[in-house]
């Protein structure tokens, strides 16, 4: 059974910037420490990124923020 949990923001374009930012910035050095991990070695480059999201579910959940904050950011950009 899978069980959801929904967060909801309130932040100031600013602050959404910002996070969006370091969220990028979180997510690139994270997920670079476990690219070149020897668990991850042998396997092939274009599978390697699902593999690690789904053995690390925090990196997952890191990528499903930076995919919300990246949308809020462009939808201030297209106001």
């Amino acid at each position: 059974m899978s069980h959801t949990i929904k967060l909801d923001l309130e932040l100031t374009p600013r602050q959404v910037r910002a996070y969006h930012r370091f969220l990028v910035a979180q997510y690139e050095h994270s997920m670079q420490l476990q690219w070149f991990d020897d668990r991850y070695r042998y396997v092939p480059a274009p599978l390697r990124t699902r593999r690690i999201l789904d053995d690390h579910p925090a990196l997952l959940a890191l990528f499903r923020t930076l995919q919300a904050a990246r949308h809020a950011v462009r939808e201030l950009e297209l106001h």
